[in-house]
């Protein structure tokens, strides 16, 4: 099951993929005699009645019958929203944003640091959200920026210590998030160590200042359900700049593993239904786009992980040159 947010005569529009259509749930519960079944959040002509998709009590499974319906039942007719529909992030309001940092080998083997059995890692306000082919503004503060594809893992049920061994039953679905970070908040880090280059948590505590700027965390376009992905260690990933691929990476160089993170995390705070861990770089450290490399309504990031999609990212290019 894919689902994602679209909006609709300005109004968010909760949709399920069916091959390269996305379809109004609205329309296909009517239509397949659902409705009555469906959550009241999301039972609204005027849109759903919730940023979470996930925190809505049954509404998951609801999407799920759903789907199963129209596997057999084909594309209810009027169902299909217009393709130009813009995307919205699939999770507006998640509960946490938590990004692992370092969790490649490559990134330890620089460093006489010893790898990390833990997820080294920051969090993500709000504001950093945008969705898939929206367009992110590079103020004049920024110098270069980096995109970096990742694999964010979604939560289903609420955790709270939760054991390695029973970690992934608390997974819902998978998406694609774009890393995106400011360099200029390395500026920080230096200023503070004038006869040397930050240590990696350095400069790893001072990155959220480029990570949290509004729209730098593009995820999207859609959730993809926990079962239609057989191993989230075995997926290719992908970052294209206006078409060239500029990098390509595995899922299987995790350090520290879905979930080991989950396992972790939930034995600091709750996790909630809808937080998202994204999982780190696993390949070179991202794309990086110089401050000299000016960027057109034209140019774009785009991001692909294997059965997920391709997130595309647009740039209001602002920097000084």
């Amino acid at each position: 099951m894919k689902v994602a947010l679209r909006e609709v005569a300005g109004r968010a529009r909760i949709c399920l993929a069916r091959g390269d259509a996305w379809l109004d749930a609205l329309a296909c519960g009517r239509a397949l005699g659902l409705a009555e079944r469906a959550p009241r959040e999301v039972a609204r002509e005027d849109g759903p009645w919730t940023d979470n998709l996930l925190a809505v009590d049954g509404l998951w499974a609801y999407l799920g019958e759903m789907d199963a319906a129209l596997a057999s039942a084909g594309p209810p007719p009027g169902a299909q929203v217009p393709a130009d529909a813009p995307f919205l992030p699939p999770l507006p309001a998640a509960p946490l944003i938590f990004g692992l940092a370092g969790n490649n080998p490559m990134v330890w083997r620089k460093t006489a640091a010893p790898v990390p059995t833990y997820p080294v890692g920051y969090t993500r306000p709000w504001a950093s959200l945008s969705g898939h082919g929206q367009t992110v503004t590079l103020g004049p503060e920024v110098t270069s920026f980096r995109c970096a594809v990742e694999l964010g893992v979604v939560i289903g049920r609420r955790a709270r210590n939760v054991s390695r061994e029973r970690a992934m039953e608390h997974v819902a679905a998978y998406t694609v998030v774009n890393d995106m970070i400011g360099n200029q908040w390395k500026d920080f880090a230096r200023e503070r160590n004038p006869a040397g280059e930050p240590s990696f948590m350095e400069l790893l505590v001072t990155s959220y200042y480029g990570r949290g700027s509004d729209g730098f965390c593009p995820m999207g376009p859609a959730l993809v359900s926990r079962e239609e992905v057989a191993d989230p260690y075995g997926l290719l990933m992908w970052t294209r700049v206006n078409g060239q691929v500029r990098d390509r990476s595995h899922t299987n160089a995790m350090v520290v593993g879905i979930d080991t993170a989950i396992a972790y995390l939930s034995a600091l705070f709750t996790l909630e239904p809808g937080s998202v861990i994204h999982m780190g770089t696993m390949g070179i450290d991202g794309v990086t786009l110089a401050a000299d490399q000016p960027l057109g309504p034209a140019d774009h990031v785009e991001l692909e992980i294997e059965g997920l999609g391709a997130l595309r990212t647009h740039f209001n290019d602002l920097r000084r040159p």
